[in-house]
């Protein structure tokens, strides 16, 4: 039996926590970044050619959907504000450009984006319970395959993010990324990262 690790497979793995509940959440607020074109744009400053032929994109679509359809209701609430209009109008546009991607990929196409984890729990009709608890499960199909990429790319506001990280510090997996307002960084140089927010 040999007990080393598999080689990382040849795909990045990215946590974008673009949800409408992180863009509400107030801690960290100079570490976040809710907008998917600026993720997008600091994995393009980071690496001009593409490192990978795909990118698994990990976050939760329904609840991104649920955000998008529920914002008719709210925008003929008498009592909407300034602030859920912003979230509104960012979640309907992260909604589009996650979609355009998935068609298109990324890197003028030459890169195909991929969604895993939700998607496969809720059509798992052999196993009742992986549709009934989706989340959670889809949640632990992403885990895993991020743990497996060759490159992940998280956020340092996101406990899911550095969990991760942290398990492939261990792994001797180093490619881990922060996406922060200002571009990529390193997140496992110096040691495992600590979740701080």
């Amino acid at each position: 039996y040999d007990r080393q690790k598999p080689p990382p497979l040849s795909y990045m793995a990215l946590h974008a926590r673009i949800e409408p509940d992180m863009q509400k959440h107030m801690i960290c607020k100079d570490l976040k970044v809710t907008n998917i074109s600026d993720i997008i744009q600091s994995l393009y400053k980071e690496f001009e050619e593409p490192p990978v032929s795909k990118v698994l994109i990990i976050l939760n679509r329904p609840i991104l959907e649920k955000e998008v359809a529920d914002v008719k209701g709210r925008n003929n609430n008498s009592n909407n504000n300034n602030s859920n209009n912003n979230h509104d109008a960012l979640a309907e546009y992260n909604l589009r450009v996650l979609n355009e991607i998935v068609q298109s990929g990324l890197w003028g196409g030459r890169v195909q984006v991929v969604e895993a984890g939700t998607g496969l729990a809720k059509q798992s009709s052999s196993y009742p319970i992986a549709t009934e608890n989706w989340s959670l499960v889809g949640s632990i199909i992403d885990f895993f395959l991020a743990v497996q990429a060759s490159i992940f790319v998280g956020t340092a506001v996101s406990s899911f993010s550095v969990d991760i990280e942290i398990t492939r510090f261990h792994r001797d997996q180093m490619e881990n990324y922060h996406y922060l307002p200002h571009g990529l960084e390193l997140s496992t140089v110096t040691g495992p990262p600590r979740f701080e927010c």
